[in-house]
Order: structure tokens, then C-alpha cells, then sequence
């Protein structure tokens, strides 16, 4: 199967990969890396659920219907279209029919494609194929070398759905952190800010990140005592020229030592 290489597939690849990774800027994932900005993982939509890699896409407040029964129904047809192209004799009642069989877990979130029995969103969402998927669109086509043609192109149908919910999902997005003032450099900065009441004081502190979980190597959440401008900048400035009579002393120290064994 082809790809065009464009700026639309480019970002289409994007989004599958971190979707495979779980590194979607879902508030999940948006909480663990900048607690002091996003203080809570719950979906700022509905405030009933973590954020995570499911919840963007069968968040309730997007739809009225069952978001669930929603994207099941989609999956069908689009296996149902795919399987039609090369089957023309095909009706969508007999794939329905089939695929109902092994997609009564759809919901199941503990459900996995190493079991090989269902096909579930969560499978689907990542990119997991089972094994039951690849038997039924075998049987839909009657050859597996077309079959595996239609696991391929539904799969990625699919995964375009998935992409058009994630860039609604993330226009309201950006109009909820422009309601809580959330701008562009306070996401791009890796810096928790502390500001008093006093306009003259702010402190900023950097935050490193562990390499594996991406996570604060500390809390965030502790707060910094405020401290005036000028007796900060005098701390500074004296901490400066004790480290110079420091640097000094231990010159002319080391200096001597140095006549005496020779």
C-alpha cells in the first residue's frame, strides 16, 4: 500500500505513531509532564474521566449517541466497503453478521489481540490486529493474500476516523486553554513559575524530566518563597565575590605549596 507524501500524511503518520506510543498530548499525559500548568488529568470536556488514548475518542460530550457503539458501527462499514471493493457479491449484513461474532468485547478496555479471540477498540486504537480480524476478512474475500489487503485498508480508514475526532478533540482544546490562559510559551517551557502578589517578585524554577516516564523528577507543586529583586540581586552579587575569594584563596594556596615542594 501506498503513501502520498504530503504535509496532511505527514501529520496522519505522526499521530498514529504517538498514538502507538501513548504520547498523544492527551491531559493524561499533559498532567504528568506539567503539573503546574495542567493540574488535574480529568477531560476538561466532560470532568468525568482521565484524558487517556481511549477517552478522546469516546468522550461523551462530543456526540449524543454512544460513542462506543458509534465507532463500532463505522469499523464495520469500513471493513464492509473494503471487503466490497474486491467481493462486489458482498452484502453488509453478511459482514455485520460475521464481525458482531468478534466484537461482542469491543468495549473491553482488559481484552487484548494476544488473546487472538476479539477485536476490541483498544486493540484497534494502537494499531494491534487480531488474529479473529484476519480470519474474518479472509472468509469475507474467500483468499487470504485479499484478505490481508482489507485488514490493511480498514485498519488505516480507520485510523483517518480516529485522526479527524483528535483535531476536533484538539480545537476545543485550544479554545479551553485560551479560557484558562494558557499561552504558547507556557507550553513550550520547561520552567514552573511562581508569581506573588508583590509585581516585583517572580521566581522561576527550572524542572527536569525523567528520560523514561517523561515525568517531574520533583514536585512541582512545592512553593517558593518569594524574594525582593534588589536583595536577590545583592545575594547574587555576594555570591559571586565570595566564590572569587574562594577561587583566590585556593590559588595562592595551592601556589605555595607548589614552592615548597619544589
Amino acid at each position: 500500500m501506498t503513501f502520498k507524501s504530503d504535509f496532511g500524511e505527514s501529520k496522519f503518520r505522526q499521530f498514529s505513531l504517538k498514538l502507538l506510543n501513548d504520547e498523544l498530548p492527551t491531559m493524561n499525559n499533559l498532567h504528568k509532564r506539567k503539573p503546574w500548568i495542567y493540574q488535574s488529568d480529568k477531560c476538561p470536556f466532560c470532568n468525568a474521566e482521565s484524558e487517556d488514548n481511549i477517552h478522546v475518542f469516546t468522550c461523551q460530550s462530543f456526540t449524543n449517541e454512544n460513542p462506543f457503539k458509534d465507532l463500532k458501527e463505522k469499523f464495520i462499514r469500513m471493513t464492509h466497503f473494503e471487503a466490497n471493493k474486491i467481493k462486489p457479491t458482498l452484502v453488509l449484513s453478511k459482514t455485520r453478521e460475521r464481525l458482531q461474532t468478534v466484537t461482542e468485547n469491543w468495549e473491553n478496555q482488559k481484552a487484548t489481540a494476544i488473546e487472538y479471540l476479539w477485536i476490541t477498540l483498544p486493540d484497534i486504537i494502537v494499531g494491534l490486529v487480531p488474529n479473529s480480524f484476519v480470519t474474518v476478512c479472509k472468509e469475507l474475500t474467500g483468499d487470504s493474500t485479499l484478505g490481508a489487503k482489507v485488514v490493511i485498508k480498514s485498519i488505516y480508514a480507520f485510523k483517518k476516523h480516529l485522526f479527524g475526532i483528535w483535531k476536533q478533540r484538539c480545537e476545543r482544546s485550544i479554545l479551553w486553554e485560551k479560557s484558562k490562559n494558557i499561552t504558547t510559551n507556557d507550553k513550550r517551557s520547561n520552567k514552573s513559575k511562581f508569581v506573588s502578589n508583590n509585581s516585583l517578585t517572580v521566581i522561576e524554577r527550572e524542572v527536569a524530566f525523567d528520560d523514561i516516564t517523561d515525568a517531574p523528577l520533583h514536585d512541582a507543586s512545592v512553593v517558593v518563597t518569594s524574594v525582593n529583586r534588589q536583595r536577590y540581586s545583592y545575594i547574587l552579587n555576594e555570591a559571586s565575590l565570595n566564590a572569587c575569594k574562594w577561587v583566590e584563596k585556593i590559588f595562592i594556596n595551592g601556589a605555595t605549596m607548589s614552592r615548597a615542594v619544589n
